[in-house]
């Protein structure tokens, strides 16, 4: 039987900071076929870094939210893009390590892992690290980011995946850091695409600033 390779799909712009470090965790497994990266209008290094490496084709498809742009529409376009019957999904921030992906084989053959099911979707537990320090210790962030080539994005904001028949939690974990400066950066960009704030922060519309503020 033919060995079975994975499409590997990521949305970003402006991810010089990161995206080496995210690519470098997969790029090299044996598993991995493409990896298809849909760039939203990087402003900076990224799809110049993501070139670098010889797996991967960027495609530029504007990404405007104040015109309306969603983020699953986004995500469906890399999807589509894709040539393999299993998908797997990351983000530009985070890292795979060598147990998720040396699971995968497994994962696209559920009869060798014990499971009865036809699992077209699988689930890994998101873990951040802020300045170094895990943010989550008690909220399992579960990420469906494994499955079968016809499962598509809904939603505008906190897109999720639809259209499975079977979908499975793992063992496997994914690494998502961070710096405390980084992550202000991506809270505030998606608070101005229309996310609402937690309590306690505002918007200072004058000069363009958020801030904190204990109600």
């Amino acid at each position: 039987m033919a060995e079975l390779k994975i499409s590997v799909a990521m949305i970003v712009q402006d991810e010089e900071v990161c995206i080496e470090r995210a690519l470098a965790t997969i790029h090299d497994h044996d598993v991995v076929g493409e990896i298809v990266i849909v760039d939203g209008g990087s402003t900076d290094r990224t799809k110049e870094i993501a070139m670098g490496f010889d797996k991967v084709a960027v495609h530029s498809i504007p990404f405007r939210p104040a015109a309306g742009d969603r983020f699953d529409v986004q995500r469906n376009h890399s999807i589509v893009l894709t040539r393999n019957a299993w998908i797997l999904v990351m983000d530009a921030d985070e890292e795979y390590d060598v147990d998720l992906m040396d699971a995968l084989p497994s994962l696209m053959q559920p009869e060798t892992i014990g499971n009865p099911y036809n699992t077209d979707a699988y689930a890994f537990s998101r873990r951040t690290f802020i300045d170094g320090r895990l943010a989550n210790p008690c909220n399992n962030d579960w990420q469906t980011r494994f499955f079968k080539h016809y499962c598509r994005y809904n939603g505008a904001m906190h897109e999720g995946v639809t259209g499975f028949s079977h979908w499975v939690t793992t063992n496997l974990h994914i690494r998502h850091a961070k710096t405390t400066e980084w992550q202000q950066k991506d809270n505030e960009r998606v608070w101005r695409m229309g996310q609402e704030m937690p309590k306690g922060w505002h918007y200072d519309e004058e000069n363009d600033k958020f801030f904190y503020e204990a109600e």
